[in-house]
């Protein structure tokens, strides 16, 4: 008993000891992130570039370690790299099983960030978002079908079918989407608190 009481307390120091606490404001408004939630930041260098044919983006997959004056350092479950120049897009992925990929980005190359309690949430969203524009696009599909049918009872069968399938997709899209918290290229921009 006696050892397992400082084991505990070093097992859970050692969960909390790997993530920091995320402080956004906006005005008066005040955002904070619980310790070991899930990121999803896209960043963009477009701005840096000469050439302005050519822009680079990263959307990072991962939980905060430590927050600086001016950057943020990330243990990485996955990253995007997507390059686009004139007419050719090139797009790389790379995925950790352990979430153990170190990376530090600049505050100032941050457009957005989303908020996450974990992985399997962040899939959920997303299977949600897909399943939701699916389902409006068969309603649509559905409700346009009552233009070829001639019947009249047929007819408001397959209306009443499209718009239950369409607000049953608007539904999904809504429990699917996730707020988005922009640090730039935005009138309400937040900003990051140390």
């Amino acid at each position: 008993m006696n050892k397992t009481l400082p084991l505990i307390l070093l097992c859970f120091l050692s969960l909390t000891c790997f993530s920091q606490e995320l402080k956004l404001w906006k005005g008066d408004e005040e955002k904070t992130f619980k310790t070991g939630s899930l990121f999803e930041i896209v960043v963009d260098n477009a701005n840096k570039s000469a050439d302005k044919r050519w822009c680079s983006s990263a959307e990072l997959v991962g939980k905060i370690v430590s927050v600086t004056d001016d950057s943020l350092k990330l243990l990485l479950n996955s990253y995007k790299i997507r390059n686009n120049m004139e007419n050719v897009k090139k797009e790389e992925n790379f995925y950790s099983q352990t979430g153990t990929i170190e990376a530090k980005i600049a505050k100032n190359e941050i457009v957005y960030l989303r908020n996450y309690k974990s992985l399997k949430h962040k899939k959920r969203k997303e299977n949600f978002l897909g399943t939701g524009v699916l389902m409006v696009f068969t309603g649509v599909v559905t409700a346009l079908n009552a233009l070829v049918v001639k019947d009249k009872s047929s007819k408001k069968s397959i209306l009443i079918s499209g718009g239950i399938q369409l607000g049953v997709g608007i539904g999904f899209i809504i429990a699917g989407d996730t707020k988005s918290y922009h640090l730039r290229d935005r009138g309400d921009i937040w900003s990051i608190k140390n």
